[in-house]
């Protein structure tokens, strides 16, 4: 098991990812107001997903006294 004393500095370029999601609507003026059209969503990925990935696998992991196995920071303090 690691210890506590673990650390992981991420560091990278952040790029942000772009998703459209095409709803009911194929046009956004078309008559049919009540079903949603395309819209889009913006996250962040590059190294920043892997900091939330790594994030979250210390969390699900924590050990029998409640710790993380490992301290996990990302490059822009």
């Amino acid at each position: 098991m690691p210890s506590n004393n673990l650390k992981i500095f991420i560091t990278g370029d952040i790029a942000m990812d772009y998703f459209l999601i095409r709803g009911k609507r194929f046009y956004s003026d078309d008559q049919a107001h009540d079903l949603p059209g395309t819209h889009f969503a913006g996250l962040k990925g590059g190294a920043h997903i892997i900091f939330e990935f790594l994030k979250e696998i210390s969390k699900c992991n924590k050990n029998d006294r409640g710790h993380e196995p490992f301290k996990i920071d990302f490059g822009y303090r």
